[in-house]
């Protein structure tokens, strides 16, 4: 029992697996952490490690949005997401090394990393067919609707709010919403609070004006 324990470890931190296993163990430290209460558990869109990769898509434009809107981003917490992808990820690094690439190829950093970003970018592919059915789960949760929400403030939640991209939190009794948020022709800063004025339900997207200076 003890021999094979030893070896699964092995497998785990070995070639191309060790990346993925990593994530699992952050993952699963992070876990443990909630559970004692030394770290928030907010299950909302809006988790800390939105914000980044918001930004991000600001950034990047359209291109970056789309992305983020076909990785199922805007509508699942960014931690259910990560966890989803981390065990794909690990199992299929596990799978495909143990069966097959061990057979062809040696465990040098090189060809390790080479093989990692292969089986992220399935992983990545999997995990998307794998969230498709959680979108409805949390759109399901939210009592909130947008006649509710329409004509009250929001905070910029990305590096900026354009007419092009930008999102919000929307403050609830619970966890903040993570809104889709336009403005009408200005830039709006991170931390700055907005009007929310109009929505468009084809996009589910919601238009914004100022309604504060920058904080």
């Amino acid at each position: 029992m003890i021999e094979w324990i030893t070896d699964f470890v092995h497998l785990m931190f070995t070639g191309p697996v060790w990346p993925s296993s990593l994530l699992i163990c952050l993952l699963l430290a992070y876990s443990v952490l909630v559970l004692t209460g030394l770290a928030d558990a907010s299950l909302d869109v809006s988790d800390a490690g939105m914000d980044s990769g918001a930004d991000f898509a600001g950034s990047a434009g359209s291109i970056g949005a789309a992305t983020v809107r076909w990785l199922h981003l805007d509508r699942i917490p960014v931690f259910i997401w990560i966890s989803v992808f981390g065990f794909t990820w690990w199992v299929l690094s596990l799978v495909l090394w143990d069966a097959f690439d061990s057979d062809r190829y040696q465990p040098t950093v090189v060809v390790s990393l080479l093989l990692a970003i292969r089986n992220s970018v399935i992983a990545v592919g999997l995990t998307k067919i794998f969230t498709w059915p959680m979108k409805t789960w949390f759109d399901a949760s939210t009592p909130y609707n947008p006649e509710m929400i329409l004509g009250n403030d929001c905070e910029i939640a990305t590096g900026e709010a354009t007419p092009e991209f930008g999102r919000a939190k929307f403050k609830t009794n619970g966890s903040p919403l993570l809104l889709n948020i336009r403005t009408n022709g200005e830039t709006l800063v991170k931390g700055q609070l907005a009007q929310i004025v109009d929505f468009d339900p084809e996009t589910r997207i919601y238009i914004v004006q100022s309604s504060s200076p920058i904080r």
